[in-house]
């Protein structure tokens, strides 16, 4: 009686092995762009949470408040923002100006480990605007909300 030997040759793992292979090259640039996707989708939660936060100061006070201004403004604003702002990787930029706090404001907000930079208005959140502050993965540019 003849015995055969069963098991895979040398050439079948290398080709199972580089099958393999192209699957995760392909699939790794699209796991690392979703990733960025949702850290920016974080930093727009943060966006409309601070356009609300700027909606009620309006209300409350008649105009919309500066980060630069005084410590009790701040403090409110600040207070009235949600917790997807208090991430220590989310960073702003005000781009107000004191003279036209009676009537707008604009913000640009970006998480640093996504890709793209919000910038806030009182009508609008958009992504990578015309003048928005350019993209930091390390921050530079901007404050953490504390």
């Amino acid at each position: 009686m003849q015995y055969m030997k069963s098991g895979f040759t040398l050439i079948e793992l290398l080709i199972a092995i580089a099958i393999i292979g192209v699957l995760a090259i392909i699939m790794l640039p699209n796991l690392i762009s979703s990733q960025k996707r949702s850290y920016d989708t974080g930093a727009i939660m943060c966006a409309k949470s601070l356009q609300t936060a700027q909606a009620i100061s309006f209300v409350d006070d008649k105009t919309y408040l500066n980060f630069s201004g005084e410590p009790a403004a701040v403090l409110e604003l600040k207070g009235n923002l949600d917790q997807s702002c208090r991430n220590q990787n989310i960073y702003f930029k005000d781009r107000s100006s004191t003279n036209s706090l009676s009537y707008t404001y604009t913000f640009d907000i970006w998480d640093k480990r996504g890709s793209a930079t919000i910038t806030v208005t009182p009508t609008n959140v958009t992504t990578n605007s015309i003048g928005a502050t350019p993209f930091s993965s390390t921050g530079v540019g901007g404050t953490n909300f504390p």
